[in-house]
Parts: C-alpha cells; sequence; structure tokens
C-alpha cells in the first residue's frame, strides 16, 4: 500500500516537471521567435547615461508582461520593463542581451502581469507625440491616459567656488494626463475645474461642474480623473 502511495506521489511530481520545463521551453521559444522577426531592436548598452545617479526606470526589473503586436495572439515574455527616460519596452532575451520593441510597428499593447499596469503605444491624430502611454480606462467613447516619463538632468563638470561638481541624475517628471475620443480627439487634461469645462466639453459645463461638487472630485488624484472620465462617458 505504502509503495503504491510513493508511486502515486513519484507520478504527480514528474509531470508537474514536465509541464513546468514545457511552459518555461515555450516562453522560451516566444522570445526566440520575437528575436528573429523585426519587432525588436539591440540595445546598446551605455546610450543612456549608466553613470548617472538614480534610474530611468519606474521599476528596474524585468517582468511578465503579455504583448500584443497589430491584433496577433498575445505573447507571454518573461523579461520586460519600461524605460520612462527613452520611452521604450525593453526585453531581455535568454542570451542576455536587452532589446527594445519598434516603434515604427502600428499597434503595440503591454500589460505587465505583476503590476496590472497596461502601456499602448499611441499616436496622436493632432498635437501629440507618438509614444506609449498607460490606459486606466478601456471605454467606448472617451479614454484617459497618462504618460509618464523621467529626464536626465545633466548636472556640472566643474563647481563654481560655492558648490561641488554634480553628476548627471534621473528625475521623475510630474505625471501628465490626456484624454482621447473615438473621433480623434487627443488632449491633455487640464488640472483646475473651469478649465476642464469650458475647453473640453463646453456643451456640458453645468453637468460637469455639478458632478464634480456632488462627488467632491479632486482633479489632483487619478481615482477622481477616472471617474470623471467616467462620467464624461454618460453623456456623450
Amino acid at each position: 500500500m505504502m509503495n503504491l502511495f510513493k508511486s502515486r506521489v513519484l507520478l504527480t511530481v514528474l509531470i508537474c516537471c514536465a509541464f513546468n520545463y514545457s511552459q518555461s521551453q515555450k516562453i522560451i521559444n516566444q522570445n526566440n521567435h520575437w528575436i528573429q522577426g523585426e519587432r525588436l531592436d539591440l540595445k546598446t548598452e551605455g546610450r543612456d547615461g549608466e553613470k548617472a545617479i538614480g534610474s530611468p526606470y519606474l521599476n528596474a526589473n524585468f517582468q511578465p508582461a503579455r504583448i500584443l503586436v497589430n491584433g496577433q495572439p498575445p505573447s507571454v515574455i518573461p523579461n520586460v520593463r519600461y524605460n520612462a527616460h527613452l520611452d521604450e519596452i525593453e526585453l531581455k532575451h535568454t542570451d542576455g542581451k536587452v532589446y527594445f520593441l519598434n516603434k515604427n510597428i502600428d499597434s503595440i499593447k503591454v500589460a505587465f502581469v505583476n503590476e496590472k499596469k497596461t502601456y499602448m503605444l499611441f499616436s496622436p491624430k493632432n498635437d501629440g507625440v507618438k509614444g506609449f502611454y498607460v490606459f486606466l480606462t478601456t471605454n467606448d467613447k472617451v479614454n484617459l491616459l497618462k504618460k509618464e516619463s523621467i529626464r536626465l538632468d545633466k548636472g556640472t563638470a566643474e563647481g563654481n567656488g560655492y558648490s561641488s561638481p554634480k553628476p548627471p541624475s534621473y528625475k521623475n517628471n510630474k505625471d501628465e494626463y490626456f484624454i482621447v475620443s473615438s473621433d480623434g480627439l487627443f488632449k491633455k487634461l487640464p488640472r483646475k475645474k473651469k478649465e476642464i469645462t469650458n475647453s473640453l466639453f463646453p456643451q456640458y459645463s453645468k453637468e460637469i461642474t455639478g458632478f464634480i461638487k456632488e462627488n467632491k472630485l479632486k482633479l489632483s488624484r487619478e481615482a477622481d480623473m477616472i471617474k470623471l472620465i467616467g462620467f464624461f462617458n454618460t453623456l456623450q
């Protein structure tokens, strides 16, 4: 009886090992497929100011992410991160080299599994810069986007007698928020109530003002901005 139990346990362990190996090989093969295509460019080491203080990443750790390109089935890539200074999605290959997604591709969606954050390559039709934006909502008519960025301050090579030399350093920029509509509108979201009602949807200024006041929204809070965008969609 004991031998039968041990055999079953051993069989279960072997099945689990085989499954895990199969999954890991699947991910590695997907990674190889990405490298062989035209989706990636090899990252040049040192071009990102490696001697600077701080980091060009909001999260420097490579993480698993689901990546969709041009509407094709998603690929699960194990080692992905976002470079907020260069606005690049980086992938670490099994050979140890780091690549970045080619932004000449029409459509890219990167959903980080652990952070529950989704970046999409977006090209505004009017004034705006093509790049990776965090989509905070997924409505049919109006959506809220966030642009994260990190700047590189050059520092000073020599002191002036009153201060010491300062090395280059990375500094987080304040997040910017934009709205995008299904009809092509792309505009920076104002942070003042009057600017929102007058410049974005003046025809609904009374309803928007009432909603902000009734719900005690503060447009400095991301969660409140998401609520306001949800309300916009009920007016369209």
